[in-house]
């Protein structure tokens, strides 16, 4: 292995997962495929940290997870970032397309043509990043572009109740990992 915190990388893809499940329970939409879209969205990060860990380190250490930065660096230095990578992993492993392309968008909602699932990973990642820096539901909502807000009909109360539910079910998993 690399430089890569594998407990805390596992921990928010489980709080992700959970999130993404939960959001797409309330659009009605399929849950479970949620649920392993938000579970796997950073897989191109430990897939490079694992091929690549000499490579990879200075971009772990320069750059937080997700950062304009972090994706900068790995497109110099790789030609490609992790969720373009993560996708590609994806396609070659035979995943469903729809969650393919949601790994592939997960930082790029607004990227044509629209992805739905990738648009309830988004806002899944982003939402408990912000949380767990203490942004409250207000604050998370309007950091989201308006198109997202739009197509998914996105309130505070929704996020906070996504969030919540992430961060009750995230406890028993940290438990259960550490």
């Amino acid at each position: 292995g690399g430089r890569l915190d594998r407990q805390a990388f596992w921990q928010h893809g489980m709080r992700c997962a959970l999130g993404c499940r939960a959001l797409a329970r309330h659009l009605r939409r399929d849950a479970e495929a949620a649920f392993t879209a938000g579970l796997l969205h950073d897989l191109g990060e430990l897939a490079m940290d694992t091929l690549w860990p000499e490579e990879y380190a200075p971009i772990l250490e320069q750059s937080t997870t997700c950062s304009p930065e972090r994706l900068l660096l790995e497109r110099a230095r790789f030609g490609l970032d992790h969720a373009r990578f993560g996708g590609e992993l994806a396609r070659l492993w035979n995943f469903p397309v729809e969650i393919q392309m949601a790994i592939l968008r997960h930082l790029d909602p607004d990227a044509e043509p629209c992805v739905p699932l990738g648009d309830v990973v988004f806002v899944a990642d982003r939402a408990i990043r912000m949380h767990e820096r203490g942004a409250d539901p207000m604050a998370i909502l309007e950091a989201l572009p308006e198109t997202v807000r739009t197509r998914l009909g996105l309130d505070a109360d929704l996020l906070e109740r996504i969030c919540e539910s992430a961060q009750v079910a995230g406890f028993y998993t940290d438990m259960l990992m550490s």
